[in-house]
C-alpha cells in the first residue's frame, strides 16, 4: 500500500501539525517527504518520527527528531517509522506550509 499524505497550514506561530500513521507492513520502504513554505515570514521546522503505536490510545509516543530545517526542502528517511509529523517550532510573520509525505510499498 502508499501512503500519500499533503497537509497544509497558515503558520503565524509554533503548531504540531498531526501525526501522519506510516502503514507497518511497509516498513521497511522509504519515506519521502518535502516542507514547502511560502509566504514573508520567518519559521523553524522540525520532521519527527516515531516508533510507537500511535493509533494505540494507552501508548505517549515518544517522538525523535529526523530533521530541522528554516525553508524548503526535502529528505527520504530510510529508516523503519510507524508515524512522521511537521513540527513548526518557531513561526512569525505571514507563512504558507505544506508537508508532503510518501511512503512507496507494493
Amino acid at each position: 500500500m502508499v501512503v500519500r499524505v499533503v497537509q497544509s497550514t497558515a503558520a503565524s506561530a509554533a503548531v504540531i501539525l498531526p501525526e501522519i500513521v506510516l502503514d507497518p507492513l511497509e516498513a521497511d520502504q522509504q519515506v519521502q517527504w518535502s516542507i514547502n513554505k511560502s509566504g514573508n515570514g520567518t519559521s523553524t521546522f522540525v520532521v519527527e518520527y516515531t516508533l510507537d503505536k500511535i493509533l494505540d490510545a494507552d501508548v505517549s509516543a515518544l517522538w525523535i527528531t529526523e530533521m530541522s530545517a528554516t525553508d524548503t526542502t526535502a529528505a527520504t528517511m530510510s529508516h523503519p517509522a510507524s508515524g512522521i509529523r511537521l513540527n513548526i517550532s518557531a513561526a512569525s510573520g505571514n507563512n504558507q506550509v505544506g508537508f508532503r509525505v510518501l511512503q512507496t510499498g507494493t
